[in-house]
């Protein structure tokens, strides 16, 4: 903060970065798998974990889906592994035709939750479905400035379709794989593992890694 020149904020509320996606007009998407997990905030109610995250993000309404992908043995259910905001009112969302697939019921509620559901400018979510690949959550992307960095298995069977998808959906930028089986090893992807650097205070302190993108 002090590098950035803004001002920091405390919070009781345990929360990570891929806990959430937002769109940067008061909307905010997580899990209740997530954020009501005991072993985050046992003493809060929904209620209480929802006021929180308004205040602290600045939002005005928060669309609660029910889990994330599995198997998920160290995030109990990011929703960056299932669910990610390509614009506001644009959401992009896994989703599998194989009934026999744990995660085909959770997509269908997912999917079910979002359509119930508007955002903080009223509007019903635009959906994009983005096939889920067997070994990583292409889902699990991160935006630069002019790519969008995905994690690929290296496997043309599982990347081709969710990359072409993601083409159409970004076509000012350079959608990028980057092989993530390590990372999706831990539970995690190239979402996972970066943190956006915003505008402060009208001067962009971006890193020299991010700027060249």
């Amino acid at each position: 903060s002090n590098y950035l020149d803004t001002t920091m904020y405390s919070s009781s509320l345990v929360l990570e970065g891929g806990g959430v996606t937002l769109d940067g007009e008061g909307t905010i998407i997580t899990t209740e798998e997530c954020l009501l997990n005991p072993n985050r905030n046992p003493k809060m109610s929904k209620s209480q974990v929802e006021r929180l995250l308004k205040d602290y993000l600045g939002a005005e309404t928060l669309v609660w889906l029910g889990r994330g992908i599995v198997p998920d043995p160290v995030t109990d259910g990011h929703v960056d592994g299932i669910c990610a905001f390509a614009a506001p009112g644009l959401v992009l969302l896994h989703s599998t035709d194989d009934r026999n697939d744990p995660n085909y019921k959770i997509c269908r509620d997912a999917k079910h939750r979002l359509q119930q559901s508007t955002d903080a400018r009223g509007r019903k979510f635009e959906i994009v479905e983005i096939p889920l690949g067997l070994d990583v959550a292409h889902m699990n992307f991160y935006i630069a400035n002019n790519a969008v960095i995905v994690p690929v298995a290296g496997d043309s069977s599982q990347d081709d379709a969710p990359l072409a998808i993601l083409r159409e959906v970004f076509p000012g930028r350079k959608v990028v794989g980057v092989n993530s089986l390590m990372l999706a090893e831990g539970g995690g992807g190239v979402h996972c593992i970066t943190q956006q650097v915003p505008v402060a205070n009208g001067v962009s302190r971006q890193s020299s890694a991010v700027s060249s993108q």
